[in-house]
């Protein structure tokens, strides 16, 4: 029996904990990416679980800390206000929530999340289907 991608996890490169299904990816941040590691932005919370927020806050929560940034996705700027999340289990950062937009962009949007997929390990994790 084969399975689809609905079983693939992104998970996290410290502890293996699982992130975001592979069916929450919007896109990669193609202009980012290096040897080392990519950007995935993943939409609205696109299945995310496991993460928190610096300090173990909820990420439902209003963020404590908050960081002005901008990154390039191809042709167009974005100008974001972006807050770290962690895993949940092992504290380790994984990535960011996009708090606000400032510069219109045609994809990024507040509420979105971008994860830090380090590149040495495919840190995909596929769950065998339960027998019925």
């Amino acid at each position: 029996m084969t399975s689809g991608r609905s079983n693939w996890w992104y998970c996290c490169s410290g502890c293996a904990n699982k992130l975001a299904p592979f069916s929450g990816l919007f896109k990669e941040l193609l202009s980012h990416r290096t040897p080392e590691s990519r950007l995935l932005l993943i939409r609205g919370n696109g299945g995310l679980t496991n993460v928190n927020f610096q300090g173990k806050e909820s990420i439902n929560q209003v963020p404590t800390c908050v960081t002005p940034a901008q990154f390039q996705d191809e042709s167009w700027m974005a100008q974001t206000n972006l807050t770290n999340i962690h895993c949940s289990n092992c504290d380790t950062h994984v990535g960011w929530k996009i708090i606000n937009e400032l510069s219109n962009h045609p994809i990024v949007r507040p509420g979105q999340y971008i994860l830090r997929i380090d590149s040495e390990n495919e840190i995909i994790y596929w769950e065998r289907p339960r027998p019925r």
